[in-house]
C-alpha cells in the first residue's frame, strides 16, 4: 500500500553541459526566463525525515546549498557518466555529523566503475587519516532500501553504449538518461500505474543516447502515468515554447521544481 507521502525536488534538469553552456551559449533558450537556467540532472526526495539524492551531479554543492539540504541518508546512482556522478566528493560534508558512511546503491556495472574511479570514496586512503565516506550496495532490478524501508524497482534504460537505470519508487518513476525502452520494461512501467514519471527528453529531434519529444509522447500514451515531467533538457528546448506543445498532464522541468508522490 502506498500510504506514505514523499516530497521531491528537481535539483537539476539540464543536459550534460547545462544551460547556458559553460561558454555562455544559451542556444534557443531565452536567457530572461529563469526556468531556462539548468544545472545537471539530479533528484532529491524526502520521506519520513529521510533525505535521498539520485545522482551526485557536478552541481551537487550548488544544489544542496540552494535547497537548504543539511543531512543525507542515501544516494541512488543511475549510471556512471560524469554529469551524474562527478559531484560525489561533496557527499563528504554529510558524514561529519553522522560519523558514518553514506549508503549508496547502484547496479553491478555502475558500482564497479564508481569503485574504480572513486576508490578513495568507498575505501578511504590508508595511512592518510581519510576514511571511506560511502558504502556501496549492488542493487539490480528489485531491491530494498533500508533507509526508507521501501522496495525500489530498478529498470533498464539503454543510453547509447551503456545501460543506465531508472527507478520506480512508490508511484513515481525517474529515468533521466535513456534513448530506448524495451517493450518488457514499458509493460512493467504501465503495470505500476504511475502517478508521476520524470523522464529524459533531450530535444525535439532523435538522438543516439537520449529520448526525444515524439518518442516520449509515445511512451506517455502507452504507459499512461497520471503526470509526466520532462528532464535532461538541452539548450534546444526553450521552457515556454516547449510548454506550449505539451499535453495538460505533462510539464517541462526546471531547477527547483517541486512535486509530491506516495511510497
Amino acid at each position: 500500500m502506498r500510504d506514505r507521502q514523499a516530497k521531491a525536488i528537481i535539483l537539476g534538469c539540464g543536459s550534460s553541459g547545462g544551460v547556458p553552456r559553460v561558454d555562455g551559449y544559451w542556444g534557443n533558450c531565452n536567457p530572461e526566463n529563469p526556468k531556462n537556467r539548468r544545472s545537471r540532472c539530479s533528484l532529491y526526495f524526502t520521506v519520513d525525515d529521510k533525505n535521498i539524492i539520485i545522482d551526485t551531479s557536478p552541481d551537487m554543492r550548488m544544489h544542496v546549498l540552494r535547497e537548504g539540504i543539511t543531512t543525507l541518508d542515501g544516494v541512488l546512482f543511475t549510471h556512471d557518466h560524469a554529469d551524474q556522478c562527478h559531484g560525489i566528493d561533496d557527499v563528504r560534508a554529510f558524514t561529519f555529523l553522522r560519523s558514518a558512511t553514506i549508503p549508496a546503491y547502484a547496479d553491478a556495472e555502475t558500482a564497479q566503475v564508481l569503485d574504480t574511479r572513486f576508490n578513495y570514496i568507498f575505501h578511504g586512503k590508508p595511512n592518510s587519516g581519510y576514511p571511506p565516506i560511502m558504502r556501496m550496495t549492488v542493487a539490480d532490478d528489485l531491491f530494498h532500501m533500508q533507509e526508507i524501508d521501501a522496495d525500489i524497482y530498478s529498470f533498464k534504460c539503454p543510453h547509447g553504449s551503456i545501460t543506465a537505470r531508472g527507478f520506480v519508487i512508490g508511484d513515481m518513476a525517474y529515468s533521466p538518461d535513456v534513448h530506448h525502452i524495451e517493450q518488457k520494461e514499458l509493460n512493467f512501467l504501465k503495470a505500476q500505474k504511475l502517478d508521476m514519471w520524470v523522464v529524459d527528453c533531450l530535444r525535439y529531434t532523435p538522438h543516439t543516447t537520449h529520448a526525444h519529444f515524439d518518442l516520449v509522447m509515445e511512451w506517455l500514451d502507452y504507459v499512461a502515468p497520471e503526470r509526466m515531467i520532462l528532464t535532461n533538457l538541452h539548450f534546444d528546448l526553450d521552457y515556454d515554447i516547449l510548454t506550449s506543445k505539451l499535453p495538460q498532464n505533462v510539464e517541462a522541468a526546471y531547477d527547483g521544481m517541486r512535486f509530491g508522490f506516495k511510497i
